[in-house]
């Protein structure tokens, strides 16, 4: 993969992990793989296995479509303009 790919990649595993206030060593060890790995993985330079995507997704409720290749399902969306009228911004 290219560099700029697995930065993005890493940008989006650490952006859910961080919202979800999970730390790289806790991360590591729900995903039962080195901090030194996480770390790598969040700059760019190594890139997690399908098997530990596909638990990460899992763990967080997150969407592969969207760790791999930033796609944000319709629900999010929808739930977001809703959440917009709600509070009179729309």
């Amino acid at each position: 993969m290219k560099n700029d790919t697995l930065a993005v990649i890493g940008t989006r595993i650490s952006e859910i992990r961080r919202y979800h206030k999970v730390t790289q060593e806790s991360l590591a060890d729900l995903l039962g793989i080195s901090p030194k790995h996480i770390s790598h993985v969040k700059n760019a330079t190594s890139s997690l296995s399908l098997k530990n995507l596909i638990q990460f997704c899992t763990i967080f409720d997150c969407s592969l479509d969207y760790i791999v290749l930033g796609k944000v399902p319709y629900s999010y969306v929808n739930m977001f303009f809703n959440t917009l009228k709600t509070r009179n911004f729309l």
